[in-house]
């Protein structure tokens, strides 16, 4: 769990959202290049140079206090790193929104993979439980006393099924809530175009399931499965607790 929470947070750190606006300037200018709209070694400069490596990353929160404005900070630093020849290539057609909740996409998309692996490994520890303690007795309890016989194997057996259900809908979520955006102006597509747009999800999303088009309701459904990893280190606390009070008892 401590290992899921490290990679989440150097994914979701100042820098790994940095990243993430950058790769989907880097995938629009390349799906742009594919169809004409921009040349191609303009592309192959925002590819290169779209990487906070190579951008002053020291001076992003100066542009910022000067700006209010977070992308447009970043793409002055990334128009500095390609050359202003290359500036009124950057972002074309494209707004805020577009870049921000794409890169939002994919940093969901990351958590949800790590969700994913942590669920899948406690799945497997839940079995081995069940499976090893298949014919241990124990006792049932019901409003904290004791009542029927049960196995230790079938209590662990209901925590798979807990998690088994989980992974469903987890896959099941990744279908509706993986969208890429790239709407421009007010979402009217005049600039994009519907043809861009797939290029653009091509690019940016290779064999993966992310789709089209981003919406709020989306983002909520993305939260839901994650609810319960959240939830099972108070659950595993809860039942130390409980079966402490059993020995007690």
């Amino acid at each position: 769990m401590s290992n899921m929470l490290s990679n989440i947070e150097n994914s979701l750190s100042r820098d790994g959202q940095f990243n993430r606006w950058l790769r989907v300037e880097q995938a629009l200018a390349s799906a742009q290049a594919v169809l004409g709209i921009i040349p191609e070694d303009i592309a192959a400069q925002i590819k290169e140079k779209a990487n906070v490596k190579f951008l002053e990353m020291d001076r992003y929160d100066e542009l910022y206090q000067k700006t209010g404005h977070p992308m447009v900070s970043m793409l002055r630093l990334l128009e500095d790193a390609i050359g202003c020849s290359a500036g009124q290539y950057i972002h074309l057609g494209a707004t805020t929104q577009d870049i921000i909740d794409t890169a939002m996409v994919l940093a969901m998309k990351e958590t949800m993979e790590e969700a994913d692996r942590v669920l899948r490994e406690m799945l497997r520890s839940a079995c081995s439980l069940a499976e090893k303690y298949a014919n241990t007795p124990m006792m049932g309890r019901t409003h904290n006393v004791q009542a029927l016989p049960i196995t230790f194997g079938y209590k662990a057996a209901i925590w798979a099924s807990e998690l088994d259900r989980c992974l469903e809908r987890l896959a099941e979520s990744r279908k509706r809530v993986l969208a890429v955006q790239l709407s421009g102006a007010v979402g009217k597509i005049a600039v994009t175009a519907f043809q861009n747009h797939q290029n653009f999800e091509e690019e940016l999303c290779k064999n993966d399931e992310i789709t089209a088009v981003l919406s709020p309701e989306q983002i909520h459904e993305a939260l839901d499965p994650l609810k319960y990893i959240g939830k099972c280190p108070e659950m595993a606390a809860e039942t130390a607790t409980k079966i402490r009070t059993k020995y007690a008892l």
